[in-house]
C-alpha cells in the first residue's frame, strides 16, 4: 500500500512537472515565433536601407559627374573670359592709336601749314 500510495505521489509530480514543460515548450515555441517575426522584420528593413543607400550612391555618382562638366565649363568659361579680356585691350589700345590720329589730324586741320 506504502509503494501504492508513493507511486501515485511521484506519477502526480510527473504529470505536474509534465504540465509545466509543456507551458514552458509552448512559451519558448511562441517567442521563437516572436524572434523568427522581428528577424524578418529587420531583414526587410536592412534590404531597403542596402536598396536606399546604393539609390544616394547613384544620385551621388551622377551629381560628381555633373559637378565636374561645371566644373569645365567654368574653366572654359574663365579662358574665354580671359580672351575676350586680351581682346578687349587690343581694342582699348587701337582706340587709343585712332584718338591720337585724329587728334593729330585736327590740329593739322586747324593750324594749316603755309
Amino acid at each position: 500500500i506504502v509503494n501504492t500510495v508513493e507511486a501515485k505521489r511521484l506519477a502526480h509530480k510527473f504529470e505536474t512537472e509534465n504540465r509545466k514543460l509543456k507551458s514552458l515548450v509552448s512559451i519558448c515555441e511562441h517567442k521563437c515565433s516572436q524572434l523568427t517575426s522581428e528577424i524578418e522584420g529587420f531583414e526587410a528593413r536592412s534590404k531597403l536601407l542596402f536598396d536606399e543607400a546604393a539609390s544616394a550612391q547613384k544620385t551621388i555618382s551622377c551629381m560628381q559627374s555633373e559637378l565636374k562638366i561645371y566644373k569645365e565649363n567654368e574653366t572654359k568659361l574663365v579662358q574665354e573670359m580671359s580672351l575676350r579680356s586680351n581682346d578687349m585691350y587690343v581694342l582699348e589700345q587701337r582706340i587709343l592709336q585712332l584718338l591720337n590720329k585724329t587728334s593729330i589730324m585736327e590740329k593739322q586741320i586747324s593750324s594749316p601749314e603755309i
